[in-house]
């Protein structure tokens, strides 16, 4: 998971897809002020409750190579009608498979 930690951008559905799945889920997103009580009640619990979720934080631009490249797909569970997705352009760009 590659973005910005929000209730339309679907970290909550990422993690209940990594619990339901067993798979490794890497989460690299940013927390923007008016998200943050979003995260510290409904998703940060979540990721503590699952040991295969990591959350990673903030990446800049030089990491997202290496942390598409290395991943086995890039989930993008999103919740709204996305007007262009660019992370799964790059994920794509780096050859690794979108599950949106």
């Amino acid at each position: 998971f590659l973005g910005r930690i929000s209730p339309e951008k679907g970290p909550e559905t990422a993690i209940e897809i990594a619990a339901r799945t067993g798979m490794p889920l890497k989460i690299a997103a940013k927390i923007d002020k008016v998200d943050q009580s979003y995260w510290k009640e409904r998703v940060e619990p979540q990721v503590l409750r699952n040991s295969n979720v990591e959350f990673i934080g903030e990446i800049d631009e030089r990491q997202k190579a290496d942390f598409l490249g290395n991943a086995a797909a890039l989930l993008f569970p999103i919740d709204w009608p996305e007007p262009f997705g660019l992370v799964t352009i790059e994920a794509m760009a780096c050859g690794t498979p979108v599950i949106a």
